[in-house]
C-alpha cells in the first residue's frame, strides 16, 4: 500500500470515531447525539426528532450476515458486530436514561414533516413516553398554535409571518385585521418588508453585459440544445441552474435519472461494438457481412452483459453494487437492457443504414459542426452530444440523415411542442448533423427505454397466450415515435417491408386504403418547417443572451408544465402571483 492509499485509508477510520466532550463548566449547553452527550443530573434535557427512523434509528448491519447469524456467532464467542436488533436496543435505552437525567425541564419535539415537505411518522416509542407523563399536557409549537398573538413575538418571526399571511392575500386569501395593523407597524421599522412584498423575481432583465458574464465561458457563449429546451419552459429556472449554479445534495442511490444514464450508456456502448468491424471493413452498417447483420441474440445478450457488468463497478463509485438493494435493482436495469438492445438491432436489420454515428459532438471541434446563430446580443453557438445518427444511402444524391435520441420514461414525439418551442432538442440535433453538409432529413425519432407498457403486454401474454394482436401491441412499445420525410427512398431505408407489405415495426406508419398513414411530411413541408425551427432557435438564444429571466413557467396542455415537478416554487413566488 503506498502512502497516499494507506492515507484515504486512516483518514476514512478517523471520521467514523466518535468522542465524547464532557462539559467544560456548570451552565454550559452540550449538543449531540442521545448515546453521547448527556450525563446524570443535567438540569434541563431537550430531545428533538422524536420520529419513526431517526429514534430509533432502525439501523442495518448492511453486510451478508443476518441478525439470527449474528445472533449465534455473538453466543459462540465470535468477536463480531453488534445486530441490528442489539443496537435498536440500545438506543431505546439510551433514550429513557435521557428522560431520567432530567432534573427540572423535559422537552421532547416531535416533527410533523421534513424539509421537503414530506410527513414523518411519530416514533413508534412515543405512546410509552406518554404513558409514564400521563399528565403531562401535549401542546403544538408557536407556529401551529392557534394563538396569532404568539406569533408576534420576538424580532424576526413577526415580519416573516406578516409576509407570508399579506403574501397569499395577493393570492385572493382574505388577509386577516390582525395582520393589516401588524403591516402597519411594521412597514415602517422594516422597510425591507414592504420592498419584499413589492418584488416579483425576474421582472427586469439581467441584461446584455451581465448576462455575458454569468453564462459566457472563454469570451463566447455557447448552449446546449437541453439547456435552450429548459430556457424556452421558464427563464428563471434557467437563470437558478445556470446563473446562479446552486448545490443540490444528492442521496446515494439509484434514481430514475441514474436508471436512464445506465441504460442510455450500455445500448451506446454495445451499439458501438457492433458498428466497429463494419467501420474497419468499410462497409456498410446493413452489409451482409456486417455484425449487426450476423450477430445472434445469444452473442448479443453476453455482449450487453460484459458491458453492463464493466459499468456495475465503474458506474457511480460503485453504487449498483453497494448493497442487496441496489444489486437487485441493477439485475433489473440489465433485464430492461436485454428486451431493448435486440429490438433496436432488429430496427437497424429492417432497413438500409451506411453509417452510424454515437454520442456524436457537433461544435467547434466535434465531428459536426456547431449551430451558429447571430443576434443582437452577439454570435451564439449551439453545441452538444446526438445519441445516434443514421446516414442513410440516397442513390447518386447526397445522403439522407436520421437522428435516433435514446428516453427513459414515456416521452413521445408531438410536433405542437417543436412548434410552441418547448421540445427543441430532435430537430436541434438534425440541424446539427445536417449542418453545411448538403445532406437531407429523413426523420427524427425517440427511442423509448421504458418498461411499463412492455411489462403489461407481457403479462396479457401469461394470461392469454401469444395472439397476433399481442404480437403488434409488444412490437408498438417498440417503435421509433418521430417524424418521418414522405420519400419513398427515406421509407425504404428506414423499413424495406412497408412499401411491400403496408406496415412497419420500426416506425408508426401503415397503408390504409392505399394511402400512407402515420406522422410524416413531405420533403418541402421539412424545408419548411426547418426554416421556422431555425428563426425559433435564434429568438430563443437571443432572449438567453439578453438576460431574460421571467418567471413564468410555460404549458403546453396536459402534456407539459414546467412547474410541474419544479425545485424553485419557493423562490419564483408562481403561486403567490
Amino acid at each position: 500500500m503506498d502512502p497516499a492509499e494507506f492515507a484515504d485509508v486512516l483518514m476514512g477510520a478517523l471520521s467514523d470515531v466518535k468522542v465524547g466532550v464532557l462539559p467544560q463548566a456548570e451552565g454550559r449547553v452540550q449538543i449531540g447525539s442521545i448515546s453521547r452527550s448527556l450525563l446524570s443530573g443535567t438540569k434541563a434535557v431537550f430531545i428533538t426528532g422524536m420520529c419513526d427512523g431517526l429514534i430509533p434509528s432502525g439501523a442495518e448491519t448492511g453486510g451478508i450476515l443476518t441478525d439470527a447469524e449474528l445472533d449465534q456467532l455473538i453466543e459462540k464467542g465470535a468477536p463480531i458486530a453488534k445486530s441490528s436488533r442489539a443496537k435498536i436496543a440500545e438506543e431505546i435505552f439510551m433514550l429513557f436514561r435521557a428522560v431520567d437525567c432530567a432534573r427540572e425541564l423535559l422537552w421532547i419535539g416531535v416533527p410533523a414533516g421534513d424539509q421537503g415537505g414530506e410527513a414523518l411518522k411519530p416514533s413508534p416509542l412515543l405512546p410509552a413516553l406518554k404513558a409514564r407523563f400521563a399528565k403531562v399536557a401535549e401542546t403544538k409549537d408557536i407556529e401551529n398554535g392557534g394563538d396569532e398573538l404568539d406569533l408576534l413575538q420576538g424580532s424576526s418571526m413577526p415580519v416573516e409571518k406578516t409576509a407570508q399571511t399579506l403574501r397569499a392575500g395577493l393570492s385572493g386569501e382574505e388577509v386577516p385585521v390582525l395582520w393589516k395593523a401588524a403591516y402597519n407597524i411594521l412597514s415602517e421599522k422594516a422597510p425591507e418588508l414592504k420592498a419584499g412584498l413589492q418584488y416579483k423575481p425576474g421582472e427586469r432583465p439581467l441584461g446584455r453585459d451581465l448576462a455575458g458574464e454569468l453564462y459566457s465561458r472563454d469570451g463566447s457563449l455557447s448552449v446546449s440544445p437541453s439547456r435552450l429546451e429548459k430556457f424556452a419552459g421558464c427563464p428563471f429556472k434557467h437563470f437558478i441552474d445556470h446563473g446562479l449554479r446552486p448545490y443540490i445534495p444528492r442521496e446515494f442511490g439509484i434514481a430514475a435519472a441514474e436508471i436512464g444514464d445506465i441504460c442510455h450508456e450500455a445500448l451506446l456502448r454495445l451499439c458501438t461494438r457492433l458498428s466497429q468491424p463494419a467501420r474497419q471493413q468499410g462497409i456498410a452498417i446493413t452489409d451482409p457481412g456486417s455484425l449487426w447483420m450476423t450477430v445472434t441474440k445469444e452473442q448479443a445478450e453476453r455482449m450487453l452483459t460484459e458491458i453492463l457488468d464493466c459499468m456495475a463497478s465503474e458506474s457511480m463509485d460503485g453504487i449498483m453494487v453497494s448493497s442487496k438493494a441496489e444489486e437487485y435493482r441493477s439485475s433489473r436495469i440489465n433485464t430492461l437492457c436485454l428486451r431493448f438492445a435486440w429490438h433496436l438491432i432488429e430496427q437497424v436489420r429492417a432497413g438500409r443504414i451506411d453509417k452510424m454515428f454515437f454520442e456524436s459532438r457537433f461544435g467547434r471541434g466535434g465531428t459536426f459542426p456547431p449551430i451558429v446563430l447571430e443576434t443582437e446580443a452577439g454570435t451564439v453557438y449551439v453545441e452538444g452530444k446526438i445519441d445516434r445518427v443514421d446516414m442513410l444511402p440516397a442513390g447518386d444524391g447526397p445522403d439522407y440523415v436520421k437522428i435516433v435520441d435514446y428516453k427513459t420514461g414515456g416521452t413521445s414525439f408531438n410536433k405542437g411542442m417543436i412548434e410552441k418551442g418547448l421540445a427543441l432538442q430532435l430537430m436541434t440535433y438534425l440541424e446539427g448533423a445536417i449542418g453545411g453538409s448538403g445532406n437531407r432529413p429523413a426523420g427524427v425519432y425517440y427511442f423509448r427505454i421504458s418498461s411499463d407498457d412492455v411489462e403489461a403486454a407481457l403479462e396479457d401474454i401469461a394470461s392469454e397466450g401469444l395472439s397476433d394482436d399481442l404480437v403488434s401491441k409488444i412490437n408498438k412499445q417498440y417503435m421509433l415515435s418521430g417524424m418521418t420525410v414522405n420519400d419513398e427512398s427515406v421509407l425504404c431505408d428506414l423499413d424495406e417491408a412497408l412499401l411491400s407489405t403496408g406496415k412497419s415495426d420500426v416506425i408508426d406508419v401503415k397503408r390504409t386504403k392505399g394511402e400512407l398513414k402515420g406522422t410524416l411530411i413531405s420533403p418541402e413541408e421539412m424545408e419548411e418547417f426547418r426554416g421556422k425551427f431555425r428563426a425559433m432557435l435564434t429568438s430563443a438564444a437571443e432572449s438567453l443572451a439578453m438576460g431574460e429571466i421571467s418567471a413564468e413557467g410555460r404549458k403546453y396542455g396536459n402534456v407539459f408544465d414546467a412547474c410541474k415537478y419544479c425545485d424553485y416554487s419557493g423562490i419564483c413566488l408562481k403561486d403567490a402571483k
